[in-house]
């Protein structure tokens, strides 16, 4: 999946400013080599939201123990500090420019928020130079093709006008932890180190252990098994 969505692109571009596509089945279609090296960037934006989990008919889905949002797919945290932890390697500032949740109910959404949170928090403990969160979106709006489906927003709106920007329950997640967190970078990242320090932050291990985990329990025991539900989706 690296080598058909061009991910593996822009992180050499990055580390290197060296450009390289590749086509599937053509091969290498066009490279260009920044002439600074490098390219010249002030900070590095991360948007994200979820990985894809998909079955063998193509049909979104996700790990037993995990929690589907309306836009089918899951609630990922893991992956957040992964992608976090790999634009360290920019040696740049970085800010996390969109993440957010569908979630008409508005059930899911402080669980949301505070598991992402805590990926943030722990890969700002663990070197990550995270400057920002900005959470999609303010308000619920037009979302391309689900049009008012798809509810992201922090306050509710209605387009007839029956409901006009009331905070949702969920959303509180977010204000309680932008109010208890510090305002300067340095002092962020002293609270960051503490709530690991204290055990109230989870590591990358045992984030990732608990995916294996639903992979472990879906598939039956052992190597053997896993390999066969690796055969039943596939994840990006």
């Amino acid at each position: 999946m690296n080598y058909w969505w061009g991910y593996e692109l822009v992180h050499q571009w990055m580390l290197t400013g060296k450009f390289t596509w590749h086509i599937p089945v053509l091969g290498q279609w066009l490279e260009w080599q920044y002439p600074g090296g490098r390219p010249p960037c002030d900070w590095f934006g991360v948007n994200y939201y979820s990985r894809a989990v998909v079955t063998w008919y193509m049909k979104p889905w996700c790990l037993p123990g995990e929690t589907m949002t309306d836009m089918y797919y899951p609630i990922y945290a893991d992956g957040l500090y992964e992608s976090l932890m790999q634009a360290k390697q920019y040696n740049m500032p970085i800010y996390i420019t969109e993440t957010g949740i569908a979630d008409r109910s508005d059930a899911n959404r402080a669980y949301m928020i505070d598991k992402y949170m805590q990926a943030t928090l722990r890969a700002i403990a663990d070197g990550a130079d995270v400057r920002g969160f900005y959470y999609w979106t303010l308000m619920d709006n037009f979302e391309w093709n689900a049009g008012y489906l798809m509810e992201f927003g922090l306050y509710a709106w209605k387009p007839d006008g029956s409901v006009d920007r009331k905070l949702k329950d969920g959303a509180r997640a977010l204000v309680r932890y932008f109010k208890a967190l510090p305002n300067s970078i340095s002092a962020l990242r002293e609270a960051a180190a503490k709530l690991v320090a204290e055990g109230n932050l989870p590591d990358h291990k045992q984030m990732h252990d608990e995916a294996q985990h639903a992979i472990d329990d879906l598939s039956g025991k052992g190597t053997s098994s896993r390999r066969r539900h690796h055969a039943l989706v596939t994840t990006a």
